[in-house]
């Protein structure tokens, strides 16, 4: 019997493998790695790196220590989006707009395949309105859920709900979300399945020794509380260095062992390489409050990423909207207590056996809950092994792509 094809499409917004980040690159690199694993001929599809050149690629790219196929297509935008300022800063709608119509209208060219698999909004429009081919849809917008958004995601809101009622089928990543789309896009909920974002839980996992890299970032095994995303408001990272500084004012001895450790992009969005104004004025503040505690190491390696979560104490996620985050599912794997905002599908993941849920935008709920971890190492040691064990049982990307693999059949299937 041949093989199953699918090709998975990527943002064709951070290159492929996503080595500092990039959670919709992860995921794609991750589907295909596991899909592969269980018999399916999966590619990635990613948009030409080298925008010079003209003609495709086809690479073998070493994801977390495995190859992974990518097919990358040229993206060709038109020279007015440069020349016109407003445009020029919308740039990368318009690469992804074409990266996708290039998809629909050249992919087929190049390889054979039996369904597509698309993963960004832009994308997932063009290749609608371009091609009339089956094709699955993963929702990983973490807006869906809001119910009050600025003019830009009522256009993003429109762009994806076109491209998921044009779909064959759409993945949603937990129960908030399916509800979410369900009603704002007008979804028929008999094609939304829920199917999460997995974890490695061989290459996440505890007790990962490296004193080179602890010392890099000048941190010390179990004495410090981490945060791993990008550097921006929507993450709550200034609710969580408010929440550190109330803890450290209080004079408590325990907890002023402790460091805060922000890693991750300081930028906006992945892809830019400036530092934006909110890291900066972040920087500067935890800097003038609390000189030396708090450590930004900006983006960094999944192999020192792997390192930090397994030393840290704790993992904490503030943010003030969230889809699925693949962050703390790899905390958990790495045998870290988490705790996260109300946020969007954080309390789907985050169970009272694993870690606590704080009122998002609440420094001072967060503080108490930080607390209640660092003063009780019973209490935490639990909420670790209940996290590693979760992660194994729930999250493994075996286990997603098994999940995957059995929607992709019962779609072609019809």
């Amino acid at each position: 019997m041949e093989k199953l094809k699918v090709s998975i499409v990527s943002s064709g917004w951070v290159p492929l493998p996503p080595e500092k980040g990039g959670a919709v690159e992860n995921y794609v690199c991750n589907v295909v790695k596991y899909c592969r694993k269980l018999g399916v001929n999966a590619i990635a599809v990613d948009s030409q790196i080298n925008r010079n050149k003209k003609g495709i690629e086809m690479d073998l790219v070493t994801f977390e220590d495995e190859d992974v196929p990518v097919l990358r297509l040229p993206v060709s935008v038109p020279k007015i989006v440069r020349r016109v300022p407003k445009l020029k800063n919308r740039e990368w709608i318009f690469e992804e707009f074409f990266f996708g119509k290039n998809i629909a209208k050249r992919l087929s060219k190049f390889i054979d395949y039996d369904l597509i698999h698309i993963n960004n909004a832009w994308v997932g429009f063009a290749f609608a309105l371009f091609n009339d081919t089956k094709f699955v849809y993963t929702c990983h917008n973490p807006l869906w859920p809001e119910n009050s958004v600025h003019l830009g995601e009522k256009i993003i809101r429109f762009v994806e709900g076109y491209a998921m009622k044009k779909s064959a089928r759409v993945i949603a990543l937990n129960k908030t979300m399916l509800n979410a789309i369900k009603e704002k896009a007008k979804l028929d909920q008999r094609k939304i399945e829920i199917i999460p974002n997995g974890v490695d839980i061989d290459f996440f996992k505890p007790d990962i020794e490296s004193d080179a890299v602890l010392k890099k970032f000048g941190l010390e095994k179990n004495r410090y509380i981490l945060f791993v995303g990008r550097v921006s408001f929507i993450k709550g990272v200034h609710n969580l260095v408010e929440a550190f500084k109330l803890l450290i004012n209080k004079n408590n001895n325990n907890i002023k062992k402790f460091k805060l450790a922000i890693v991750g992009p300081l930028s906006d969005t992945f892809g830019e390489r400036t530092q934006s104004q909110y890291a900066k004025w972040l920087i500067d503040y935890a800097t003038e409050k609390l000189n030396g505690q708090v450590v930004f190491t900006g983006a960094i390696s999944r192999e020192e990423l792997r390192i930090l979560y397994s030393n840290a104490y704790c993992f904490v996620l503030p943010s003030i909207s969230e889809a699925f985050p693949m962050v703390i599912i790899e905390a958990m794997a790495s045998g870290l207590p988490v705790i996260g905002s109300n946020a969007g599908g954080i309390p789907d993941i985050i169970e009272n056996d694993v870690g606590y849920i704080f009122e998002k935008t609440s420094y001072k709920d967060l503080a108490r809950k930080i607390e209640e971890v660092i003063s009780n190492e019973k209490l935490r040691n639990e909420l670790a092994r209940n996290a590693r064990k979760k992660a194994v049982e729930k999250y493994s990307w075996l286990e997603i792509a098994s999940k995957l693999k059995k929607l992709y059949i019962n779609v072609l299937k019809g």
